[in-house]
């Protein structure tokens, strides 16, 4: 995905400001300046749980 930073309607508030209005976000808390993805979790977070860990990379690793 590509970092999405500042991409959003001035009609919809964004409190991470990670370019994913409130509305539509499913990760609130993402930190400042990471790549997202089209729902405003990080990019890697599988489990969208907010971070990338251990467990997003045993989905990753279900792929294979």
């Amino acid at each position: 995905s590509v970092p999405t930073q500042g991409r959003t309607s001035p009609v919809d508030s964004d409190s991470d400001d990670d370019g994913v209005g409130d509305a539509a976000d499913a990760c609130l808390n993402t930190p400042l300046g990471h790549c997202v993805d089209s729902v405003g979790c990080l990019c890697g977070d599988a489990d969208r749980d907010g971070d990338v860990d251990l467990a997003d990379f045993g989905e990753f690793q279900a792929c294979f």
